[in-house]
This record gives C-alpha cells, sequence and structure tokens, in this order.
C-alpha cells in the first residue's frame, strides 16, 4: 500500500483507511489497494487572510477580537443555562401570552 493511505479504527465501523493526499475514505483493504494511483492533491479550498475568532462553546466565528470576548463572556455569565428550553408562546397579533 502507498505511503500516503493510512490505516485508521473506530469501534463502530471498525478498520477503515484514509487518503492523505485526497482524504479519500475506504472501507476495505481492496479499495485502499484499488487507490494506489491517487495523483489528486488537497486543495485547501479556506484560508482567510485575517485572523477568525471562534466561540468555544457554540462554534460560531468573528472576525474581531471584540465581539468574540463579549461573547464568550456572555455564555460564562449564563452558565448552564439552555435558551432552547425557554419557549414563549405567542398570539395571533405576535403579543406574548402568559
Amino acid at each position: 500500500m502507498r505511503k500516503c493511505i493510512i490505516k485508521e479504527s473506530d469501534p463502530t465501523i471498525g478498520d477503515y483507511f484514509v487518503c492523505t493526499r485526497c482524504k479519500h475514505f475506504m472501507l476495505s483493504t481492496a479499495t485502499a489497494e484499488a487507490h494506489k494511483k491517487c495523483k489528486k492533491i488537497l486543495i485547501k479550498t479556506f484560508e482567510p487572510k485575517e485572523q477568525l475568532y471562534r466561540c468555544s462553546s457554540c462554534g460560531r466565528y468573528f472576525e474581531e477580537l471584540s465581539p468574540w470576548f463579549s461573547h464568550e463572556k456572555l455564555h460564562k455569565e449564563l452558565g448552564t443555562y439552555d435558551p432552547s428550553k425557554f419557549v414563549l408562546k405567542i398570539d395571533e397579533n405576535n403579543f406574548v401570552v402568559n
């Protein structure tokens, strides 16, 4: 097998192979052997010129440090509060119903 193909293991699917050049995913040794002639090179499609900041809690990206910092601070202040569990009932006139 080529040096660019690595063997991995996963508890749910068992052994599998990945081509490090094109990131092709293969489940059998036969498929990995057939992939020997791979000449593809993975192209990096997204390389930002400026620094991007990512929220460690929800994964949202920010272009500037200040809004990212405020967003992270908000997550810390909310703690374990889950906004998806907070539900409002709204009537046909778009008013909140108690």
